[in-house]
This record gives structure tokens, C-alpha cells and sequence, in this order.
């Protein structure tokens, strides 16, 4: 059911319109088969092969929409191809894992917010390959290094229905469709595509480190100090790839000193996080209803204790 109180006789969704009544329903089935291959070419090192097949239901959006349409939107299907490695090496104390994976889905689900709530519209196609390494490092007896590596190139293949920016929904609105009032954010019905587009809040290259010393101190305590370092490519922050909502590269860096008993019994940390005082956005987001955008900044340089007891 969409009603308003009062009636309103313009049909501008999400905010107002004429009062509808659905009566629909919709069920989706899929079988997600899994084919994985491993070998061992020694105790310690395996290589695997698979390919796998992913499943997400359709539905209907929560909100008010137009007229002549439900909000339903379609069943999502990811393909994925995987081809990896496990290996520990020099006694264990190296572990050295990584894999190469493809994924293709049908009509991705793709999300944005049209000024009052998650729309959830289906992309076509959309691809997504990369690779994920990983390593651990003993690399004395109390000093353990470890990191991650990311790569995911992830853009849409086809995507005719995208959402339009502010800037190109106003000029769709006024100057091509020669609107004279009203607002582009609820009137306008512009789309634009995005075939060959990144996904929004995907970063290309994503490395996070980490240098950790452990040392006992006396008899009754123990020590521990832990360097991180993460670094995160540049990425858009919302579907339609506003470039006012554009997370630059950025590189934080973390400091964790913490002191407990043998025990565990508790523990006390000094702690820092992005020391670098890097300004980036946690989260933005367009919004057509009022013509404008928004973002939340993450946190900046932070610091502070943390003191834990444990029964």
C-alpha cells in the first residue's frame, strides 16, 4: 500500500502521490552448485580449482513508487571462477596463500538512495577480477609480520538504468526537458549508463600490514606492541559516480601498545588510530529529493586507553 495524508494529487515518489494498492507476489528457486579441485604437491602445499555458483532473490522495494511500477526488481546469479594456493614454508614459519578469482553476475543488484530510503535497481551484467594474497611471517621468535593484498578491478558490462547525478538530473530536468518549477530530485525520471563504469565502494588495490612484538616482562607480565599500516585506493562512494563523492587514496597508520597479565586476567592498551590525520569519508551518499549530497568523515587522528577485565 502507498498512501498519503493528506492526498496529494502530483505523483513525485518517493515523497507523495495517489493512493495504490499491490496485490503481487513472486518465488525464485536456484540450484548453486560448487565443483572444487585440490592437490597437494607436497604435505604443506596445496593448489585448488574451482568454480562455483551464487544465488540472491529478488523482491520489492520498500518504498514509494511511480504509478505504473512495483519497485520489483529481478534475482541476482554470480558465476565465480577461483584458481589459488595454501603453502607454509622454512618450518612453518612462513605462511604464503593466494588466488586469481573472476566473478560475473546477472543482473547485480545494485543499490542507491533516492533521498529517503535504499532502491534497490538490477545493473544487467557486471564483472569483477582480481587477486587476494596473503602472508604471515615469523620472523623472530616473538616478532610476527603478516599482510594482505587485494586487487579487484569491478565495473559494470551492462547498466542502461544507472542512477543520474545532481548536476545531470537538474540539466535533464530544466534545460533539455525545458521544466519551468517543481524539483529534478523528485520529478525527474533521468537514468544514464553506465556500461564500463566502476562499481561505487570498491577500491581498486587495497595492502594492510602489520608488525607485531610480543615480550614478557618479569615473571607476571606480558608486553605487546603492534604497528598497522593500511593503504586504500581512490573509489566512488555512490552509484551514479559523483565526483563530488570521491574517496582519494589514502594510508592510515595504527599503534596498539598493550600490557596484561600471564594469566589474561586483564589487560590495558594504549592505542592510536590513523595518526597520519588522514581526511577521508566514511561514508556519502547523493540525494536527489533535495538537490544536493552528503558525506560523513571518518574519524581523524584518534587516540586512547582501553582497560579490560576478564571472569
Amino acid at each position: 500500500s502507498q498512501i498519503t495524508e493528506p492526498s496529494f494529487f502530483l505523483d513525485v515518489p518517493p515523497v507523495a502521490g495517489p493512493d495504490l494498492y499491490y496485490d503481487d507476489k513472486r518465488s525464485d528457486s536456484d540450484l548453486s552448485p560448487t565443483i572444487n579441485l585440490r592437490y597437494f604437491f607436497t604435505q604443506d602445499n596445496m593448489g585448488y580449482a574451482s568454480v562455483s555458483r551464487g544465488f540472491k532473490s529478488g523482491g520489492y522495494n520498500q518504498r514509494r513508487e511511480v504509478s505504473d511500477s512495483n519497485g520489483e526488481f529481478d534475482e541476482e546469479i554470480a558465476t565465480n571462477y577461483e584458481l589459488g594456493w595454501k603453502g607454509t614454508f622454512f618450518n612453518q614459519r612462513l605462511q604464503f596463500n593466494g588466488t586469481f578469482f573472476f566473478v560475473e553476475y546477472d543482473d547485480f543488484q545494485s543499490q542507491t538512495f533516492d533521498g529517503s530510503s535504499i532502491r534497490v535497481t538490477n545493473a544487467g551484467t557486471m564483472e569483477s577480477y582480481g587477486t587476494e594474497i596473503e602472508l604471515l611471517y615469523l620472523v623472530a621468535e616473538n616478532v610476527t609480520f603478516g599482510s594482505n593484498l587485494g586487487y579487484n578491478k569491478a565495473e559494470y558490462s551492462e547498466f542502461d538504468n544507472g542512477q543520474c547525478t545532481i548536476e545531470q538530473a537538474f540539466e535533464e530536468y530544466y534545460i533539455i526537458g525545458g521544466a519551468q518549477g517543481g524539483s529534478p530530485g523528485t520529478a525527474s525520471v533521468c537514468t544514464q549508463d553506465l556500461a564500463g563504469e566502476p562499481l561505487d565502494n570498491a577500491p581498486e588495490l587495497t595492502v594492510s600490514s602489520y608488525l607485531q612484538w610480543d615480550h614478557a616482562i618479569g615473571e607476571t607480565l606480558w608486553g605487546s606492541l603492534r604497528f598497522e599500516h593500511s593503504y586504500i585506493d581512490e573509489y566512488f562512494l555512490d552509484q551514479d559516480l559523483d565526483p563530488n563523492l570521491v574517496n582519494d587514496a589514502v594510508n592510515l597508520i595504527n599503534l596498539r601498545l598493550s600490557l596484561s597479565n600471564v594469566d589474561r586476567d586483564w589487560e590495558a592498551v594504549l592505542w592510536g588510530r590513523n595518526l597520519l590525520d588522514e581526511e577521508y569519508f566514511a561514508f556519502g551518499i547523493d540525494i536527489p529529493t533535495v538537490g544536493g549530497y552528503a558525506g560523513i568523515r571518518a574519524p581523524q587522528a584518534t587516540v586512547g586507553v582501553t582497560v579490560r577485565f576478564f571472569n
